[in-house]
């Protein structure tokens, strides 16, 4: 997406009426769609300039953080939780043996999908995804209006 955003920035063109939406909140972590408008000006002909060669280098160097990916520093990755609060909804949390709510309920250990429950606390369930790059951790937390 970075190097698409230069190409475009090295055209003669108004970039407009961008939009980012859910398109798959199925997924994890979520996927979003983005849309914009371009109007091109003088037939979108190629401009040249300093200011454009630099953000060339930019997007070409090696090992730059990629904007468009979440938590993720040169060289390492941060290992920080993805919220899924507004993914799924947190209802109630109680304590073993109180029955009768009128949800699922689900203890540490319990798939929830894809994804295992590793703890859960007062305010927020913990979980984790193994993947081939590693675990990835995700929290579920109460909606706040």
């Amino acid at each position: 997406m970075a190097r698409f955003s230069q190409l475009l920035e090295r055209r003669d063109v108004i970039i407009h009426d961008i939009q980012v939406r859910p398109y798959d909140a199925g997924r994890t972590p979520p996927v979003h769609a983005i849309s914009f408008s371009l109007t091109p000006r003088n037939d979108a002909e190629p401009m040249t300039g300093e200011r454009l060669n630099r953000l060339k280098e930019m997007v070409d160097a090696p090992d730059k953080r990629n904007p468009f990916q979440r938590f993720v520093s040169v060289g390492q990755v941060v290992r920080k939780e993805i919220d899924l609060t507004w993914i799924y909804k947190l209802s109630g949390i109680g304590s073993a043996g109180g029955g009768g709510g009128g949800g699922r309920e689900y203890e540490a250990g319990t798939q929830f999908a894809s994804m295992t429950i590793t703890g859960i606390d007062a305010d927020r369930v913990n979980l984790v995804k193994h993947t081939p790059n590693g675990d990835e951790k995700y929290i579920i937390r109460f909606r706040k209006k």
